[in-house]
């Protein structure tokens, strides 16, 4: 795993909670939407930061230490890439896109 990923992971989820988007018990559910929300945040951050869209096992291995891959597709991402990054992440639907995402890839 690499050390982005790891310090991604960490940051994001750890804003998560401090802004009451997950609750510490929703984080540690290793089934639960808190973990997964926390997943998927991570990832668009990550593929953000490095300006592409990776395999993203670092980030799923760092927020569930085990992995069974489902791997999503690139353009999924591409708008949120794409697009002024401010404004997607200032919105009032970026938690909702992002919960949205998080059970379109629970399928």
């Amino acid at each position: 795993m690499g050390s982005s990923a790891a310090l991604i992971t960490s940051l994001v989820s750890a804003l998560l909670i401090y802004f009451e988007t997950i609750t510490e018990t929703d984080f540690a559910n290793l089934e639960g939407d808190g973990r997964r929300l926390a997943h998927n945040a991570a990832q668009f951050v990550h593929c953000l930061a490095q300006g592409k869209v990776g395999s993203g096992f670092d980030v799923s291995a760092a927020v569930f230490g085990s992995q069974i891959y489902r791997r999503f597709e690139p353009a999924v991402l591409e708008p949120l890439m794409n697009g002024n990054v401010c404004y997607v992440l200032g919105s009032p639907r970026f938690r909702r896109a992002l919960i949205l995402f998080s059970l379109h890839q629970a399928r």
